[in-house]
């Protein structure tokens, strides 16, 4: 009877001890940025950019999405490139990579650059690079980058804008989260 009891008192306080501990802390660093709906002057509306470095169900990689009210469809003539800017040295105000995510097209690259004017842009390789853009669902635009191909920072932030364009190359409105050039926080990975 003593040893039952002794199960079971030890079991209570395994399990006050579940209860009191506290949680572990993240394993990964996320923010979220909002834009207020309707500001935008084109057929597509960001409404906010999700920043997570490292999230537990893609280890390795840094995860962007930027959420709207909806891609406009190819029969309405404009056509939405979105692109992500990400930044990871702090000694350095502008980004250092940059990816533009057109949906349903494919071709998806990271570039290298020398800050907002892409200045020096060059193509980096980065095997693993997805990116995930529907004009026929209401889904993010989600880009996956390996953190390998940004050099395995730290911290870093990003920012995000969608351009609408006509087939013609004529900009019909542009919609940065946050207003233009506006970095996320910095996040720890």
């Amino acid at each position: 009877m003593i040893g039952s009891n002794r199960g079971v008192l030890a079991g209570a306080v395994l399990a006050l001890s579940a209860v009191l501990l506290p949680a572990a802390p993240a394993t990964a660093g996320t923010a979220s940025v909002p834009d207020a709906a309707g500001d935008s002057k084109q057929a597509v509306d960001l409404l906010r950019l999700d920043v997570r470095h490292a999230a537990p169900t893609s280890p390795r990689r840094l995860v962007l999405r930027a959420r709207h009210d909806g891609l406009p469809p190819f029969s309405s003539g404009t056509f939405t490139t979105v692109t992500f800017w990400i930044d990871v040295n702090r000694a350095n105000p502008g980004p250092e990579f940059v990816s533009d995510v057109s949906p349903n097209t494919g071709g998806i690259s990271l570039s290298r650059v020398g800050g907002w004017g892409r200045r020096g842009e060059r193509v980096e390789p980065c095997p693993g690079l997805r990116a995930t853009a529907d004009v026929f669902s209401d889904g993010p635009v989600v880009l996956r980058v390996p953190r390998v191909c940004i050099g395995e920072p730290r911290r870093v932030r990003a920012a995000v804008v969608a351009v609408g364009e006509t087939v013609g190359g004529d900009v019909v409105g542009r919609d940065w989260v946050g207003g233009r050039r506006h970095w996320s926080p910095w996040v720890r990975r």
